[in-house]
């Protein structure tokens, strides 16, 4: 049976200082790709919305969509805004 060679001290110390703040950069990059997939699918409901509009509504629900369009699009602003 062989025996595996030892690592040396200097080695761990490389080892250890190149991964010591992995994790708080694996965490970042969770986040980011996690709030650029809430805009998208956010987009694409505002989107998905929007293109029902033409589709045999009443002049009622037509106007509803809208105000809630407009509603949306001001709260995304001041979301913008305020953060």
């Amino acid at each position: 049976m062989t025996q595996e060679p030892a690592l040396r001290d200097d080695t761990l110390d490389l080892l250890f200082e190149y991964v010591r703040g992995q994790t708080a950069v694996q965490v970042g990059w969770s986040e980011q790709l996690d709030s650029k997939g809430m805009q998208f699918f956010a987009a694409a409901s505002a989107v998905m919305g929007l293109g029902g509009l033409g589709v045999g509504h009443t002049d009622t629900v037509t106007v509803a969509l809208i105000i809630a369009g407009l509603l949306y699009a001001a709260s995304a602003v001041i979301a913008f805004l305020m953060l």
